[in-house]
């Protein structure tokens, strides 16, 4: 009998920690890695490393400055190894300049990343893979994919939601903006789900993910969520622009522009202006003409903030009940959040307004 328990708990031991280990997937490895190891497996030509780290470029997660040419050039290396998140990374980064926008793109590299013929995104977001679950919340705000993909803004949460608890940045800002524009109904109180999304903004900030540094610049300009501090506000904006944040960057331009917070800066104005030509060419260039044409008249002194991917994303809630029920992939693969999350920060509905989508459709 003795002889038989010395056997039988080993074996229960190695049965733990292989379930254990197990259930450590590919996204959840690289979000918990640091940036020297994601570099060195991309360098290796390993194709998850090098479309995590293109989409550490597009969001500027991991502290490192956005740098689209170094996204695209990671995105491109990982799909032609025909690999789902290359894929992914490639249609995100086509939404919008400067790779984009090409909408045509965009469908393109979404579908082949959900028709991937191994299913492999869709069997590791129903591991919880946190990459993966980000990547399907974005596949399911677009609605660019019709009608091989409906748009399904309840199931893009619930990837978001799983992709955010496990880690990773660019999800909980999709999660906190769900919250703050109360793009789903909830029973409790908005006031206390905005609370909770301006929470999860925080978090996302203490990463220094400049998307969320953007949103709750929003939030302070906007009185969401607590008073209206457009100093506040400045130093959120200033946050994002600094690590390449395009429409930031614009805001900026604004402020300093029309002195929101103290004496005009015009050589600041124009410096944030230059810096957004990138990511934001007619905006931008049609700023840098205002500012250095002679001002024959006052200027607006409130800044041109663009209506977020939130706020247009209500719209896409409110038309939802008229959609038909979306084609969902069977039950067994559980759509993970980290799929959403590869929205690559911006936020679910911002990233489908960016893309030029009809307002009678759903990002």
């Amino acid at each position: 009998m003795n002889y038989i328990k010395i056997l039988f708990f080993p074996l229960l031991t190695f049965i733990y920690c292989g379930e254990l280990f197990g259930n450590i997937t590919p996204g959840k490895k690289w979000i918990d890695s640091d940036l020297d190891s994601v570099m060195e497996a991309s360098s290796q030509n390993d194709p998850f490393a090098q479309g995590f780290l293109s989409l550490l470029y597009a969001h500027g997660d991991k502290s490192v400055k956005i740098d689209y040419d170094k996204a695209y050039k990671l995105a491109m290396l990982s799909s032609e190894s025909n690999h789902w998140l290359g894929h992914f990374a490639l249609g995100f980064l086509y939404r919008s300049e400067p790779i984009g926008p090409d909408l045509l793109k965009v469908r393109e590299f979404y579908l082949k990343a959900f028709q991937d013929s191994d299913g492999t995104l869709i069997k590791l977001a129903a591991r919880k893979d946190p990459v993966a679950s980000y990547v399907l919340g974005e596949i399911f705000t677009s609605d660019n994919l019709r009608p091989e993909v409906l748009p399904d803004l309840k199931l893009a949460y619930r990837h978001y939601e799983i992709s955010s608890s496990l880690g990773y940045a660019p999800s909980s800002v999709q999660v906190a903006l769900f919250k703050i524009y109360n793009l789903l109904e909830s029973d409790s109180k908005i006031l206390d789900v905005k609370n909770e999304g301006i929470q999860i903004l925080n978090l996302a900030v203490q990463k220094n993910l400049p998307s969320a540094h953007h949103y709750l610049g929003r939030a302070y300009f906007e009185g969401d969520g607590f008073k209206k501090d457009n100093k506040m506000a400045l130093v959120h904006f200033r946050a994002a622009a600094d690590k390449g944040y395009g429409e930031a960057q614009l805001i900026l331009a604004d402020f300093y522009s029309k002195g929101l917070t103290g004496t005009p800066k015009l050589d600041l104005a124009q410096r944030y202006a230059n810096l957004a030509l990138k990511t934001n060419y007619a905006k931008a260039k049609k700023k840098l003409d205002e500012l250095e044409a002679p001002q024959k008249k006052p200027v607006d002194p409130i800044p041109n903030v663009p209506m977020t991917n939130a706020q247009e994303s209500q719209e896409l809630a409110a038309n939802e009940a008229l959609l038909p029920e979306p084609t969902l992939p069977s039950p067994s693969a559980k759509i993970n959040q980290d799929n959403f999350n590869s929205a690559l920060l911006p936020s679910p509905y911002e990233a489908r307004k960016e893309m030029g989508i009809p307002k009678q459709n759903p990002p």
